[in-house]
């Protein structure tokens, strides 16, 4: 079984960093202009010891959306002391701003997973216009009743949004840097990539295998498969951290189905794996087909209960449904 720890290199394609610790965690702030926040930020979830570069540019974006809420209360609570109608309007007019803010917080994080990098930056750059907008809207009403704690809020969260831009800036620049690593020469896998849907995916996936630059097209297979089975560790790991919280017994019963469910997708791709050597590409690429439809049914239990404790199995989930087209375009090409 592959560990759930080296997901970086795996599925979010940062062969530089195996396996985050606080050095790491160190380092990374220490790149942000703003090293305490940041600190700050990522030992808030207790995944950061454990995660990589990708998950700090995730655990930024929660503690950003976590500062929104706190605005929107701030908010809540000065409307109800009867300032008069002209402030109430412009607090008004700012919850509307921070509700535009988060949605570009959650199209941040749709972004990040699908490794769009670029996008995310951009969207959490925007979410800080409307802040902006916010506090300017205030200071032309010479608003001052609770400057040191309202205005101090939207300053937490124009510093932190900093922080965010800058690790989202700095996958970037790996990325570009992994993607380069790839020589000229290398025809056979930019080729089929582009021929997936997700070639920036599918780069990155067979980059992490030192070997995918001397195969051929069936050797990307097996790399594919090795990444969404690694995957699947990484899935029976969140389902497993979650479950030790003590969540009560009706999220446990469905983390438990979770469980059954990517054992049953591992089985799938183990048979894949053997569909492979016997050359029966078509029933090879019915069971990773399959196997997707069983997380699936892991998410959508979740969200019938309405579990909205951790992000990160969502996310998770996304991952592999992603990748699994990839492998499935690869073998299909094997025909």
């Amino acid at each position: 079984m592959t560990n759930p720890m080296i997901k970086v290199m795996l599925l979010l394609f940062l062969v530089l960093s195996i396996g985050a610790d606080e050095e790491l965690m160190k380092k990374e702030c220490s790149q942000t202009g703003n090293q305490n926040l940041c600190l700050f930020c990522l030992e808030s979830d207790p995944i950061s010891f454990q995660t990589d570069r990708a998950g700090f540019v995730s655990i930024t974006i929660h503690c950003l959306k976590s500062q929104l809420d706190i605005l929107i209360n701030d908010v809540t609570s000065l409307s109800k002391k009867g300032e008069g109608e002209a402030i109430e309007n412009v607090l008004e007019d700012c919850n509307v701003n921070f509700s535009i803010a988060e949605l570009q917080l959650n199209e941040a994080k749709r972004n990040l997973v699908t490794l769009n990098y670029e996008k995310a930056f951009e969207s959490v750059k925007t979410s800080v216009s409307y802040l902006q907008t916010c506090r300017g809207n205030l200071q032309k009403i010479k608003f001052n009743e609770s400057p040191h704690e309202f205005y101090d809020d939207i300053d937490i969260y124009l510093n932190l949004s900093s922080v965010a831009k800058t690790l989202i800036l700095i996958k970037v620049m790996l990325l570009s840097f992994l993607v380069l690593s790839i020589r000229a020469d290398e025809e056979l896998m930019k080729k089929e990539c582009s021929q997936t849907g997700n070639q920036n995916l599918c780069l990155f996936c067979l980059a992490t295998d030192p070997t995918s630059n001397q195969t051929d097209l069936a050797g990307f297979v097996n790399i594919t498969i090795n990444c969404l089975e690694a995957q699947l560790d990484i899935l029976i790991n969140d389902v497993t951290s979650l479950s030790t919280k003590g969540v009560g017994e009706a999220i446990e019963n469905v983390l438990e189905d979770c469980n059954g469910d990517f054992s049953i997708a591992k089985i799938e791709l183990y048979l894949a794996k053997g569909n492979l050597v016997a050359r029966n590409y078509e029933n090879a690429s019915g069971l990773v087909k399959t196997s997707v439809s069983n997380l699936q049914t892991c998410r959508g239990n979740l969200q019938k209960i309405k579990f909205n404790e951790s992000s990160h199995v969502y996310d998770d989930i996304d991952i592999y449904v992603d990748l699994s087209p990839v492998a499935k375009t690869l073998i299909d090409r094997l025909h």
